[in-house]
């Protein structure tokens, strides 16, 4: 793994789910971005366990919450599906105001850079997934 994809992860990660990323405006928004943290969580989760131990092996050997996810592209489509969960609640925010479109506008920006996130840290999994196997 490299320094700089790390490093990467640890910064994004850090400005993504800092709360510092996005500042809702309105009640209904700041209510709602609020439901979103579960399926956030689910989501940072996991990628803490990447940027700060350099993978998730915590994650592959706790089936009971992660059934199925044995691989790094399991865990990729795992992230997937969470991801949709995260967009098709996001979806559910409907703004009656110019202020909720803003806000709504900053819910999409977040989901796209936690997908970005996802990405960046999938690649660091598999290059830790990769080493591990060729050390056996």
């Amino acid at each position: 793994m490299t320094t700089p994809q790390i490093l990467d992860l640890r910064q994004c990660y850090d400005v993504i789910f800092s709360g510092l990323h996005h500042q809702l405006v309105t009640p209904r928004g700041k209510r709602h971005s609020l439901e979103l943290l579960i399926v956030e969580d689910m989501i940072a989760g996991p990628i803490y366990s990447i940027k700060e131990y350099g993978g998730c092996a915590c994650v592959y050997a706790d089936q009971a919450r992660f059934h199925g996810v044995d691989s790094p592209v399991a865990l990729r489509e795992r992230f997937h599906l969470h991801h949709r969960d995260l967009l098709d609640a996001i979806a559910e925010f409907s703004p009656s105001t110019k202020e909720e479109v803003s806000d709504l506008a900053q819910m999409r920006e977040r989901a796209s850079d936690i997908w970005a996130l996802v990405e960046l840290a999938c690649d660091v999994e598999i290059v830790r997934w990769n080493a591990a196997a060729d050390s056996v």
